[in-house]
């Protein structure tokens, strides 16, 4: 018997546990839960990797790495869009950048002069 996360209390019989995760590596499953229904906690590779196969755990290890990489290239994705929305939105209300914080600010009265709340 072994516990293959540290953050639930759920052992496995080593041939239950390695099925298991042989199972959703097929399914190109990458976070794999703890098989108690009512846990959410996910399984972690190094805990588990002295009953694991060297495919099994090569090709877990690579899912993973995938995934972060995906997962890093929606983020930086997200991020580009969100600027090009702000760049968007401050061109159609004529907004303006501080020249010291860079943050866009809205010219709502007075003169053209920026004094900004963050840079004195």
């Amino acid at each position: 018997m072994r516990n293959c996360t540290n953050k639930c209390s759920q052992v496995y019989c080593s041939k239950c546990i390695t099925k298991h995760i042989t199972t959703k590596v097929q399914e190109k499953i990458t976070l794999i839960r703890c098989t108690d229904f009512n846990c959410k906690e996910t399984l972690e590779l190094h805990l588990c990797r002295d009953i694991l196969s060297g495919p099994v755990l090569d090709c877990w290890e690579i899912a993973l790495r995938e995934s972060a990489i995906l997962l890093s290239e929606k983020v930086q994705h997200r991020e580009v869009e969100e600027e090009t929305l702000l760049i968007q939105l401050a061109e159609k209300n004529k907004w303006r950048k501080c020249p010291g914080c860079k943050y866009y600010v809205e010219k709502t009265r007075g003169y053209m002069h920026i004094t900004c709340r963050y840079v004195r």
